[in-house]
């Protein structure tokens, strides 16, 4: 198959992975606020953590939109998985869409890694933003589970820092990647 085909063919399964993760039954949550919070709902006042714990408590794929702006999380915890503190543990199928690389940035203020998506979550997409400021040891930026499906689209992954492995991704299950940038900092000393 010559390169022009299977350039084609590579198109053709995006769109239909794509297509196929946003389906009529699935929910809509719109960030609303830059602040990180988590009262328990995701309503006029919806701040991306409660949009992703909205999304995992929702079977099925779920879409969050988050406008332009800097996402700071804030809530910081050690070792908790049910998105209430610190990174933003994804449990369920959902896609992320932010509105440019440029201008929706996710920060983790370096006390934690950013997005967690947990083992047999997915699949999930996240497009159109960038991930900073992850301290981990290993996934600072995203760490995916055994058994996921992640796919990054338009990101930028930059400035996290990473004492073992992954600053940017660390991927256990699939990873597909498009037009993204990948680049962290290696720490020479513990964080997470």
């Amino acid at each position: 198959m010559g390169d022009t085909n299977m350039s084609r063919l590579t198109a053709i399964v995006w769109i239909v992975v794509v297509l196929s993760t946003t389906t009529a039954s699935s929910l809509t949550f719109d960030v609303t606020t830059t602040r990180d919070s988590a009262d328990g709902a995701c309503d006029h006042h919806c701040s991306l953590r409660e949009a992703v714990i909205a999304a995992n408590d929702a079977p099925g794929p779920d879409v969050i939109n988050v406008p332009r702006g800097v996402y700071e999380l804030t809530l910081t915890g050690i070792d908790e998985d049910a998105c209430l503190t610190g990174d933003l543990d994804i449990t369920d199928q959902v896609n992320i869409y932010g509105v440019g690389n440029d201008a929706t940035v996710l920060d983790g203020g370096w006390s934690d890694r950013l997005i967690d998506v947990r083992q047999g979550a997915g699949p999930v997409q996240i497009a159109s933003l960038t991930i900073r400021g992850g301290a981990e040891l290993e996934g600072a930026g995203v760490r995916s589970g055994p058994d996921t499906h992640l796919h990054l689209a338009h990101v930028a992954c930059v400035g996290n820092e990473v004492v073992v492995q992954g600053g940017a991704v660390y991927a256990r299950g699939t990873l597909l990647v498009a037009d993204s940038l990948f680049a962290a900092i290696l720490a020479n000393h513990a964080v997470g």
